[in-house]
């Protein structure tokens, strides 16, 4: 899944980025819409962003040369070309310049920048965004134009983190459905908005998923993101195997919900791995697929496919639909086989928690009744700070009641408001952000750090958009706004101060002498995931050299940085090198003066090819999980950009080896006597390459 890519803004100490939110056209051999998209994809690109940075996201509005259509205000479907976006599931302010949906709107040709202070102590987690501009959400979001956003959270969340959940490959699923024609469907809504963009090559009842193959290790965990952008229904995934190839099963377990951990890992899922996904849902999934056959002799072989298959639900678990086209297969899991050993059952874990979602107790006093389909009730209701509330909502079986900026966590779970066909889904103490069941849940809600508006609607768009199933609430306090730094005084449960990087060999750091220092890349610190180094473990991993020599463990730490080995050089080397990645180096610089850096690194030629590119940077002392430092850090030390870079070697795919050579820093930096660290940070890098030594 391509990803928006973030630039450094030194000067202005943020990442910045560019949204496109312009026409797309998307469909399958049945049916081909014209329709709105970011960037010209469906679903959007992948947004990743981290705790403790500050974002600024510029939306670009690329209408203008459509018709403006229907103009209106309150309730209705108007407004087509006017958009706006809704970074959904995040802690940060509803007021602008941050995630302000009630009065920021972009018109056609114009452009509008976002501010996100992301705090230090925001959980990781699965979210998403989508244009929320009143009157068009229907037409815009449930036409494609949505994506998903990935929050990495905090060092302490990282060091809290076993190495069997932090390490497993992770893979992206955005259920998209898109359905043309129906009741309050996308070709209803844009008649009634007067809208001259969208166009159908069908005129008959048709929804498209844009499914996808997830490509597995067989007997390993992997970890599956699901966001479920959904038009009206609540929604079940069913994991299948393909038979006769099919095999056994795979274990699904349940990790997180609506971008929390749920309270404890891992946790089992319904019978014959069902999982819910209600409007804006989203779940995050530890996976295991077994083979049919013994896997070590043929390391890469298909040796298993699952179906995810997609339902509808009425309310209560009643049986599907009588349409026979919402219910399909949208993806498939490939099981591939594997050289590596079967992973055990995930240990149990509790994960700490940020002070926003630590556990809530019943507040004193009469709970607030509230029905999500007259969720407008609760408009300019005030709410304070560190307040527990209580609200016991009914009718998010049909008008599933999101809230922005605040998680709910749910009450005692009975069999009177738990989905009968799932039992065990909803349980009490989780936290999310969007709630679809049967009969009347209670809800605690308590608003943390930020004042201001908290929009609380029915996530059926149509609804939302035309019915009026929409409040904004008012916080209140002494907290943040958009524009405050927040600043974390409370972790939670999170109290463990993050453990300290070591050296790869215990107490013998690399000595940088007068002649500086050539350090062996895959010799990076001790220490983990996110203290020690940062990896991005995307998809099937590749079957490397070391997998078919069998040489053993090269590390004894679990770190899951991808290291092979070149039997042409006799050297071990770090590759699948992505962007953002780091690793940390532990030296004792016994003398003082002005160095360079050099990395020494192979990649075959790519004459006529795209170039790799070479962007690296090197830092002293970084901040504790911070590889990367935020921008405007005084902890650079020299910057290397070479987007033309490409390559050492002969043209590939030449039958020799690309050879190492130096690539070298022209700038010179002075280093001060003493132990210290440096982070190797490969920020904007393709990667495609080999990396043999860092040298000093």
């Amino acid at each position: 899944m391509p990803e928006l890519p973030w630039v450094r803004n030194d000067y202005a100490g943020t990442y910045d980025a560019d949204l496109f939110f312009g026409a797309g056209e998307e469909g399958t051999p049945y049916v081909l819409i014209r329709t709105r998209a970011y960037n010209g994809m469906v679903p959007g690109p992948l947004i990743r962003m981290k705790a403790c940075r500050n974002y600024r996201i510029t939306v670009h509005n690329m209408l203008a040369e459509y018709p403006v259509g229907k103009t209106g205000t309150g309730s209705g479907q108007y407004d087509p070309t006017w958009t706006n976006l809704h970074l959904h599931g995040l802690h940060v302010s509803g007021d602008a310049p941050s995630d302000d949906v009630l009065t920021v709107n972009i018109q056609p040709g114009l452009s509008f920048t976002y501010t996100y202070r992301i705090p230090c102590d925001h959980a990781g987690g699965t979210n998403w965004y989508h244009p929320h501009k009143r009157g068009s959400t229907a037409l815009q979001a449930d036409g494609g134009a949505a994506g998903m956003v990935i929050i990495e959270g905090s060092v302490r969340e990282a060091a809290n983190t076993p190495v069997a959940y932090g390490t497993v490959p992770e893979h992206m699923l955005v259920v998209q459905e898109i359905v043309p024609y129906g009741a309050n469907e996308l070709a209803e809504n844009a008649a009634a908005a007067e809208d001259q963009l969208l166009t159908v090559t069908t005129n008959t009842r048709a929804s498209y998923w844009n499914g996808m193959t997830v490509k597995v290790e067989a007997n390993l965990w992997q970890r599956v993101r699901i966001l479920n952008v959904a038009t009206t229904y609540n929604t079940v995934l069913t994991i299948t195997p393909v038979n006769p190839v099919g095999g056994a099963p795979c274990s699904v377990v349940l990790l997180a919900k609506d971008g929390v951990f749920v309270a404890s890992l891992p946790r089992s899922v319904p019978a014959e791995q069902s999982i819910f996904l209600s409007l804006s849902s989203r779940v995050d999934l530890a996976i295991r697929c077994p083979a049919i056959v013994s896997t070590r002799a043929n390391a890469g072989e298909i040796v298993a496919e699952h179906h995810i298959r997609y339902r509808h639900i009425k309310h209560s678990g009643a049986a599907e639909l009588p349409d026979t086209d919402i219910i399909t297969t949208i993806a498939n899991i490939v099981v591939y086989s594997s050289a590596r050993p079967v992973a055990p059952n995930l240990p149990v874990w509790q994960p700490c928690r940020p002070a926003y979602l630590t556990k809530l107790a019943a507040p004193s006093g009469n709970p607030r009744p509230v029905a999500a389909i007259a969720v407008a009730a609760l408009d300019g209701i005030p709410l304070t700070l560190g307040s527990t509330v209580q609200w016991d909502v009914s009718f998010s079986f049909l008008h599933p009641l999101h809230t922005h900026v605040n998680h709910m966590q749910l009450g005692p779970i009975t069999a009177a408001n738990q989905w009968s066909s799932l039992p065990g889904w909803h349980v009490a103490g989780d936290w999310i952000d969007t709630l679809a069941a049967p009969g009347t849940v209670p809800v605690y809600i308590r608003p943390e750090r930020y004042t201001g508006k908290m929009v609380v609607h029915c996530h059926v768009a149509y609804h939302a958009d035309s019915l009026g199933m929409t409040a904004a609430m008012a916080i209140s306090g002494s907290g943040d706004g958009p524009n405050d730094i927040p600043v974390v005084t409370n972790f939670g449960t999170c109290i463990t101060a993050p453990p300290k990087n070591q050296p790869y060999t215990v107490n013998a750091p690399f000595a940088i002498t007068s002649f500086g220092a050539k350090m062996l890349a895959y010799k990076f610190d001790r220490g983990g995931e996110g203290i020690a180094y940062k990896n991005y473990n995307i998809g099937r991993r590749a079957i490397l050299n070391l997998d078919r020599i069998n040489t053993g463990i090269v590390r004894n730490d679990g770190a899951s940085v991808e290291i092979d080995y070149s039997s042409a050089f006799g050297r071990f080397f770090v590759t699948r090198v992505r962007n953002s990645e780091w690793m940390l180096y532990t030296v004792n610089i016994q003398t003082a003066g002005v160095y360079s850096a050099a990395l020494h690194v192979a990649a075959p030629f790519r004459e006529d090819q795209a170039p790799i590119t070479m962007n690296w940077s090197l830092w002293l002392d970084p901040s504790s999980g911070s590889g990367c430092p935020n921008p405007g850090s005084s902890a650079l030390l020299v910057r290397v950009r070479d987007d033309g870079w490409k390559g050492t070697g002969p043209t590939a795919p030449a039958p020799i080896r690309a050879h190492p050579e130096a690539v070298v820093s022209r700038l010179k930096f002075n280093l001060p006597t003493g132990v210290h660290t440096l982070s190797l940070c490969f920020e904007g890098s393709a990667g495609g390459f080999e990396l043999y030594y860092l040298e000093v």
